[in-house]
């Protein structure tokens, strides 16, 4: 059985759709690192940080749709003026993307960045960056096979690394 999948721009109506896709990507999240992500908040205050962001200029929400909504992506396009150690830069940067478990790798990852690469390329921009936590591994091998690489490492001090890269080798 195929399912047709379509990407469209998400909007207002759209909101608790987003924060109910949100939910399942937070308990991964939480799960993982419970002493930096919640597993709940009240559901008022997540429909208020999804509106501010929505609302943000220069932000992309889309919405992946298969009879009901199943992923989104939100990028922000920021502009990064040079500076003494840096050339200036125009950055598409994927903040979220979130997939419903049940459509996992069916594709809709895919689509949801394809999308987003035609409206960076529309608006000028060629370069495409994104975070993923360390212990992430099924989003760190779908942004590989979607053609991410890695430019960047963060590390830090002082936090317990077992929960974030498991034993050492």
């Amino acid at each position: 059985m195929t399912d047709t999948i379509s990407i469209r721009t998400a909007d207002g109506a759209d909101l608790d759709a987003l924060v109910e896709l949100n939910r399942a990507v937070q308990g991964i999240h939480a799960a993982a690192l419970p002493s930096l992500f919640k597993s709940e908040c009240a559901l008022e205050t997540v429909k208020e940080a999804f509106q501010k962001m929505m609302a943000a200029p220069g932000g992309c929400w889309l919405i992946a749709e298969a009879a009901q909504p199943c992923g989104y992506l939100y990028a922000d396009f920021r502009e990064r003026p040079e500076s003494w150690s840096q050339r200036q830069r125009r950055v598409c940067n994927i903040s979220h993307v979130a997939v419903s478990p049940g459509w996992r790798r069916r594709g809709v990852a895919r689509q949801l960045v394809a999308r987003v690469r035609e409206e960076a390329a529309r608006r000028g921009f060629e370069r495409i960056e994104l975070d993923v936590w360390s212990f992430n591994r099924e989003a760190k091998a779908c942004f590989a096979r979607l053609g991410f690489h890695v430019f960047n490492e963060r590390m830090t001090y002082g936090e317990s690394t077992a929960e974030t890269e498991g034993p050492e080798p």
